[in-house]
């Protein structure tokens, strides 16, 4: 970013399973992209649909604290609360899906702390 500091934004894959994993380096890659105070656009959140359908210990997790909310919002979510974010690029195989990413996202404003805590504690399940 210092070679080319007239890049508008970066685009990054983060989802909360890699945003510690040091082959991918989510973490670390965003923090560089807010540093130089770029605005990121995030690709791979559900993390080609496996985040969409967690291992069972991590879908109670999710489950217990919402219901009603399916595991991939839980991985959009994530990403679309970081801050500087400007678009989470989401794949989506039918339109059940995209009804899905809209009814969650359409007045997004941002995680509760206790959304934040049952997202850890599914990160820490998964590990």
């Amino acid at each position: 970013m210092n070679t080319h500091p007239e890049m508008e934004f970066v685009q990054l894959q983060i989802n909360y399973a890699d945003w510690e994993n040091p082959a991918i380096q989510s973490r670390g890659c965003y923090e560089v992209a807010r540093k130089h105070g770029k605005p990121v656009v995030i690709m791979e959140p559900v993390k080609g649909g496996m985040l969409a359908t967690p291992p069972k210990s991590v879908e109670e997790i999710l489950k217990g604290a919402e219901p009603e909310s399916s595991a991939a919002s839980w991985a959009v979510r994530f990403t679309a609360n970081l801050e500087g974010v400007i678009t989470v690029l989401s794949g989506m195989s039918n339109v059940e899906q995209m009804q899905d990413n809209l009814s969650y996202m359409k007045d997004f404003n941002g995680l509760t702390e206790k959304e934040q805590e049952t997202l850890n504690k599914a990160h820490q399940d998964q590990r």
